[in-house]
């Protein structure tokens, strides 16, 4: 039995596949059991990608790897359902359809519940930024970001802003200027001394409280910041937050790539990331206010820290009102969404909206919600 390439491709493509004289054939015999191994690889691959939401990286951290390629496996069985079908096989059909039903299950917007309320708050509108490549000459790049999209509240990760409290003085980039210039405000914790600020929120509206949230890995590292706010008669919590990255747990020089301490090093960045993950959900699970979780997760919506955060707890305001890839992820070519506004069932999702590039490398996530419950304490 032979495939015939003019019989596959002379619809799509008729020049190409009759640019020579005659017929061209492939022996299925020779090409079939390569599709056949193919698959089996390809989705035993993304059962594992898809397990990752499930699975804890302190018991098999070595299938996390794998989350981030969930999309394009995808995409590796959409090429394997083709050939599938057009030699009929009804098995690698069926096998296919139901492993590319559970991706597209997952993509689906979710629906949250609307929690019992009379009538709808005032909006808020909040933007997040992981800031760490800004420089100061692209302060009129976050400028026109701020007057195009007034925010009320605004996050910035990994931007270094030093405090001398004893002197009542601030160290602020200038790319940070715009936001002042807009009328936000910028609170210090209660300490004494000098100090590093390191996720910083701003806002228009009255500050109750920040706190700092110390990382389970120790040494003085933050996972975030949770600031109170006075707003509409009550309070509410904003927390920002940037868990931890790859290669940055050791103070020692990058090992080499593929190395045993590399391997190493990625395994303990999982765990360490895993482990924030329980303490900020822990504590969302005791916060008594409305709040907001915004930040940089550092993990795709496929990857286990995301489903531990999120299930059963909190909205993801892409998921339920963006549209999109909302990739965030590096800015230039944004292919992985690692940077999120989460909200509590208290808020109810206007609008959600992956902004233009500002100068970082990772893309700004603007959202805008509604209050649906009392913000009495």
């Amino acid at each position: 039995m032979t495939f015939n390439v003019n019989r596959a491709c002379g619809p799509l493509l008729p020049r190409l596949c009759v640019a020579s004289p005659g017929y061209m054939s492939l022996h299925l015999s020779s090409v079939y059991p390569v599709l056949v191994l193919f698959s089996i690889i390809v989705t035993l691959l993304f059962a594992l990608a898809y397990l990752c939401r499930f699975i804890d990286p302190r018991l098999l951290w070595w299938i996390h790897p794998f989350a981030p390629l969930l999309p394009v496996l995808a995409c590796c069985l959409v090429v394997v359902l083709c050939f599938a079908w057009y030699w009929e096989n009804g098995a690698l059909i069926l096998i296919n359809l139901g492993v590319l039903g559970l991706y597209v299950w997952r993509l689906l917007p979710s629906q949250h519940r609307r929690a019992e309320n009379t009538e709808p708050y005032p909006t808020l509108r909040i933007l997040t930024v992981n800031a760490k490549p800004l420089t100061n000459d692209q302060d009129q790049r976050v400028a026109e970001r701020m007057d195009l999209d007034r925010p009320d509240v605004v996050a910035v990760q990994e931007a270094a802003i030093y405090a001398d409290l004893a002197r009542q003085r601030l160290a602020v980039p200038r790319y940070l200027y715009p936001l002042f210039q807009q009328g936000a405000s910028l609170r210090t914790r209660g300490m004494e001394g000098y100090q590093r600020i390191t996720h910083p929120i701003f806002s228009h509206f009255q500050w109750v409280s920040l706190d700092p949230i110390a990382s389970p890995r120790g040494g003085g590292k933050l996972l975030g910041t949770r600031a109170v706010f006075a707003w509409e008669q009550g309070h509410i919590a904003i927390y920002n937050v940037h868990m931890h990255s790859f290669l940055t747990a050791s103070s020692m020089s990058p090992p080499p790539r593929f190395s045993p301490r590399w391997w190493r090093t990625i395994k303990a960045d999982y765990e360490i990331r895993a482990a924030e993950a329980v303490l900020l959900r822990q504590r969302l699970d005791e916060e008594p206010l409305p709040f907001i979780v915004c930040g940089d997760l550092n993990s795709t919506p496929h990857a286990w820290v995301y489903s531990h955060l999120v299930h059963r707890l909190l909205i993801d305001t892409f998921r339920t009102r963006g549209k999109g890839w909302g990739g965030t992820y590096h800015a230039t070519s944004p292919i992985f969404r690692i940077d999120y506004i989460l909200a509590s069932q208290h808020w109810h999702v206007l609008d959600c909206r992956v902004a233009a590039r500002m100068g970082s490398d990772h893309r700004p996530i603007l959202a805008t919600l509604a209050l649906t419950t009392s913000v009495h304490v």
